[in-house]
């Protein structure tokens, strides 16, 4: 983020986002900042994007959270983190938690954020297909899906549905294994897409803990005990496409960076 040159100017630079102005959400972000604080001055985003678009990773929102942050902090307003979170939360139903923790449990809408201790101890790799899935088609398939007994057969044995503190229990106390965390769109997109079972057979070989669709995809992750375990899944994943990405999982949030 840099000063701009004309009061009231706010411009982004550095990617391509592929929607509208009027869709970006970082330009949402300055707007509705302005409108809350009443501060105009000229900015200017500069933003180099590694998260894939229509991948279910919130990378849009996860760039308009940080522009929250990065005005506040630039520009001195001292908002509390809950007013930030409630500005966020106007823009999308995700940004809450992007400004909250870099691990918590989500309920309700988004809204209610309560943090969790973020474990960062296994290697993870992403993995995207070569398509994206809208998350308005996302939720109409697996609204049409709900209540059907085809639906309820999909779920693979020990998911279950868990209440907040056995989710949070499961997660500090338990290795990714023994989880048993289960996402409503997985069985919904492995109907649609046979590449996902592909992906979860090739990381069982492998040894993955834990794998599953992030969010309504189309991304897809998995974790590992040992970084040769990782390897070992990443060679056999060529076969399926070339998006494929070793990662990290977050243990604090992203300095913000200004000037």
């Amino acid at each position: 983020i840099c000063a701009g040159q004309t009061p009231g100017e706010c411009t982004v630079e550095g990617a391509a986002f592929g929607c509208s102005p009027e869709e970006n959400l970082i330009l949402s972000a300055c707007r509705l900042f302005r409108r809350v604080t009443g501060c105009g001055e000229g900015v200017r985003f500069i933003c180099t994007k590694r998260i894939p678009e229509g991948a279910g990773l919130g990378g849009g929102s996860s760039d308009a959270a940080a522009a929250l942050r990065l005005l506040d902090a630039w520009l001195e307003t001292g908002l509390p983190a809950e007013k930030l979170a409630e500005m966020g939360g106007e823009l999308g139903s995700d940004l809450p938690f992007f400004l909250r923790a870099p691990a918590a449990l989500v309920e309700g809408r988004g809204e209610r954020v309560e943090t969790v201790e973020p474990r960062d101890e296994w290697p993870l790799l992403v993995f995207k297909p070569d398509f994206s899935v809208s998350t308005g088609r996302a939720y109409r398939m697996l609204d049409d899906s709900r209540g059907t007994e085809a639906y309820q057969s999909t779920r693979r044995e020990g998911e279950e549905s868990l209440s907040s503190q056995e989710l949070r229990r499961r997660y500090t106390e338990l290795s990714p294994q023994e989880w048993g965390f289960f996402n409503s769109f997985t069985p919904v997109l492995e109907d649609l897409y046979p590449v996902y079972r592909r992906f979860f057979h090739l990381c069982d070989r492998a040894g993955a803990l834990y794998a599953n669709i992030s969010g309504s995809g189309s991304a897809a992750f998995a974790l590992f005990a040992d970084q040769a375990s990782r390897e070992a899944c990443c060679r056999s994943l060529g076969a399926l496409g070339k998006g494929v990405w070793k990662v990290k999982m977050l243990a604090s949030y992203p300095m913000p960076v200004y000037n």
